[in-house]
């Protein structure tokens, strides 16, 4: 038989079958030649005719055997290529420099997901845009007054209480005599933590109060993701604090995020303001979320007045940390962090 337009040739009557290197070579010769799939497969059925007789196997069956490997070989080189995306995915996928980094980083986001699975469903839970009516009560002194009015049915807490309606939060201040990163985290399961030495909710000063967005979901505490939509805040969004009695009622005035050696968002003010604070991205302790407020009500009207050490304002913390506290506690992101120098 001749191959079409050219020399390539076998001879019927040859004393010797042929090996499966030599049939591999002529069907290969003959695919480059131009040869089609009808005619390839007459071919192999010929071979299979004229040495075993006996033996007229299909020819589907014929290069679908697997006892040895050129047998694979003959396949592929058969078969048109009627899925060529999948075929040239299937061909990189073996290469291992693809391979096992794809394996790495699924393996890594497996983790990721199952150690914070709950900040899923916090992050999806409703958002509520109402706003509080505020009344600024009339104040004769350049002084915070009392109390911001409160709204019908409204009570005041006996512990004090921070509130963020637009996020759903509802959570204990803890207070904590100590910038010590381990009271702070023991804080942390009871509420949202007031950091050391920073002015007090209504005072004169920078209130500055941590919370969690994320953490180990088998780490015991209510809080664990309290503050994980703490980043869909806007600006004129409110904020209130329950404090010894009283109601102060908070505006967003800006929303950055900053390196966790960043303390120069612990100064304090020469105003009632209150910062809120979570680490960013969820689910790490690389960033940090930084979200500054402005009292509104009470109204604080500032007069010039003589200053003296009962009103002056609350001096910046003086501790030896030179790090933010940390609001997520999941060491092995923090360790992948630090192997990518993040």
């Amino acid at each position: 038989m001749v191959a079409k337009g050219q020399d390539i040739q076998y001879d019927i009557h040859m004393l010797k079958e042929p090996t499966i290197h030599q049939i591999e070579q002529l069907l290969k010769s003959f695919r480059l030649q131009g040869g089609s799939d009808a005619e390839i497969n007459a071919i192999a059925q010929d071979i299979v005719r004229d040495f075993r007789p006996e033996t007229i196997t299909p020819i589907e069956k014929v290069f679908t055997k697997e006892q040895h490997p050129s047998i694979k070989k003959i396949t592929r080189f058969k078969k048109s290529k009627k899925k060529p995306i999948r075929h040239t995915i299937n061909n990189i996928w073996h290469h291992w420099y693809v391979k096992y980094p794809v394996i790495l980083v699924s393996t890594f986001m497996i983790i990721f997901i199952i150690t914070n699975l709950p900040l899923y469903f916090a992050k999806t839970q409703h958002l509520s845009y109402r706003k509080e009516p505020t009344q600024a009560p009339v104040t004769k002194k350049s002084v915070v007054a009392k109390s911001a009015p409160l709204e019908p049915g409204e009570t005041i807490p006996s512990t004090p209480t921070l509130v963020v309606p637009k996020i759903n939060v509802t959570a204990p201040i803890v207070f904590i005599n100590s910038a010590d990163e381990a009271q702070i985290q023991t804080g942390l399961q009871s509420g949202v933590v007031h950091y050391f030495q920073t002015a007090e909710p209504g005072k004169v000063g920078n209130s500055f109060i941590t919370g969690h967005s994320s953490n180990y979901w088998w780490d015991k505490g209510s809080y664990n993701y309290v503050f994980a939509n703490l980043d869909k805040l806007e600006i004129g969004d409110q904020a209130k604090i329950f404090y010894q009695g009283n109601k102060y009622l908070y505006q967003v005035a800006s929303k950055k995020i900053v390196e966790a050696t960043e303390m120069s968002v612990l100064n304090q003010t020469i105003k009632p303001t209150l910062t809120l604070m979570t680490c960013t991205p969820p689910g790490t302790s690389w960033k940090r979320l930084i979200v500054s407020f402005d009292q509104i009500s009470p109204e604080y009207i500032s007069e010039p007045i003589k200053i003296t050490p009962s009103s002056a304002p609350t001096k910046s913390p003086t501790t030896t940390t030179t790090t933010l506290p940390k609001s997520d506690s999941n060491t092995f992101i923090d360790f992948i962090g630090k192997l990518l120098g993040i």
